[in-house]
């Protein structure tokens, strides 16, 4: 136990964590994707194959019973399309297991607390 805190006392500005996420869950539809819901189930790192085999992994996945929700969190302050185009991917790749569910995926800036909703 002692060698974790050290490590994460090194490699972590704690303070500096707890700010960014306090300023996270103040952002609007943040609190939403961690709040509890009946029915509801949370993947993280979550692990599909595509159409094609290939293995994708999602940050955040929230199935709800009316929908569900793809969060992809970056670091950085590039949004790039590069970006979309991944969370384009996750959203047909679930599209295709939650058939009868609606899909929607979003990008989350941690550096600079911006988040953008990314169309299918």
């Amino acid at each position: 136990i002692a060698r974790t805190q050290a490590l994460s006392d090194r490699e972590f500005n704690l303070p500096e964590v707890k700010q960014t996420l306090l300023e996270l869950f103040a952002l609007h539809g943040f609190r939403e994707w961690f709040g509890e819901k009946p029915g509801r189930r949370v993947r993280c790192e979550a692990e599909y194959a595509d159409e094609h085999g290939q293995l994708i992994r999602i940050d955040r996945v929230v199935i709800d019973p009316g929908g569900v929700t793809v969060i992809d969190f970056k670091s950085g302050e590039a949004e790039i399309e590069e970006h979309k185009a991944q969370v384009r991917r996750y959203l047909s790749v679930l599209a295709s297991v939650h058939k009868s569910l609606p899909v929607q995926g979003f990008l989350t800036y941690l550096d600079t607390r911006k988040i953008g909703e990314v169309a299918s």
